[in-house]
């Protein structure tokens, strides 16, 4: 997939992200093992990664602001990684397309940045460490 500058600005967000050590995913199965050391970014399971939007965001506004770059548009940049099936979306009865779907984790029920989970692994493969 051909990534604009929004979305490699996006992508390298999400590399930071799983770089960094002041932040961690964790597994569906696992939702009570908080690490209160750390930022929860989101969850995974077997075919999916869950990022929870806000803190995406957030980083993703540092990471620009640090960058001197503008801030992203995220429809734009979520609407371009469903064309190029990075991420999950569906189409509302309405005719509107969600990129953000709903996932109940535990007794909470959120909206998430859902990746395909093969799909990711292949990118992180690729982008962080050099590989294929």
């Amino acid at each position: 997939m051909k990534m604009n500058k929004e979305v490699c600005i996006f992508m390298n967000t999400i590399s930071y992200i799983m770089r960094s050590d002041g932040y961690y995913l964790l597994h569906v199965s696992k939702k009570d093992d908080v690490n209160r050391h750390k930022i929860l970014a989101g969850y995974y399971d077997d075919k999916y990664v869950y990022f929870i939007p806000s803190v995406v965001i957030a980083v993703n506004d540092m990471v620009s602001f640090a960058e001197k770059e503008r801030k992203v548009n995220m429809q734009r940049v979520l609407r371009q990684l469903a064309r190029g099936r990075f991420i999950k979306s569906t189409k509302h009865k309405s005719g509107e397309v969600r990129y953000r779907l709903e996932k109940r984790i535990g007794k909470t029920r959120y909206r998430y940045i859902t990746f395909h989970k093969n799909i990711f692994l292949i990118w992180i493969a690729k982008e962080m460490l050099g590989w294929v």
